[in-house]
């Protein structure tokens, strides 16, 4: 019998245990838990590009994506669900790496007669992103465990707030 769960149906995330009634499901869950917890680590540590959504998000605020170095690839069977047909097609979508972000991102920000420089910075367990005056101020900072995310933040607020051109601008 096949053990299938988040862990598995008896896996009380509150407390942190199983109470599985059968020992193979318990070894079973315990096994699926392991699993989860190695691959969350794996994409915690390896995340290379934005996601899916991350990339829509950027869309949807109006910019050109079609810059990407990378793309998301996946595979569309059909329009329906029991589409029976063998033939695959493939569905490419942008992805932005760290890079491509940094490239976008303004290195100065004017205003009137204010010039705001970009800091990129780790502290304490996460990254700072910054735009900063000659005296210290700050324009605006973004902070996150992950320096793609936070990059990804800033270059939101400055699509948001008119210091990147959107398409068609």
């Amino acid at each position: 019998m096949m053990h299938q769960c988040d862990y598995c149906c008896w896996y009380n995330e509150r407390y942190g245990n199983c109470d599985c009634p059968y020992v193979m499901k318990k070894l079973s869950c315990d096994k699926a838990k392991k699993e989860k917890e190695r691959s969350e680590i794996r994409i915690m540590k390896s995340k290379q590009v934005l996601s899916i959504e991350q990339m829509k998000h950027l869309q949807e605020l109006g910019l050109n994506t079609s810059d990407a170095s990378m793309y998301w690839k996946r595979v569309s069977h059909g329009s329906r669900i029991d589409d029976k047909s063998k033939g695959k097609s493939y569905e490419t979508l942008p992805a932005y790496t760290l890079q491509d972000i940094l490239d976008k991102l303004p290195t100065l920000i004017i205003i009137s007669s204010d010039f705001y420089k970009i800091c990129i910075e780790p502290s304490c367990g996460y990254w700072d992103i910054y735009y900063y005056k000659s005296d210290a101020t700050e324009l605006i900072s973004k902070k996150s465990e992950n320096i793609i995310d936070v990059a990804y933040d800033m270059l939101c607020w400055c699509i948001e707030n008119g210091y990147i051109k959107k398409e068609g601008e």
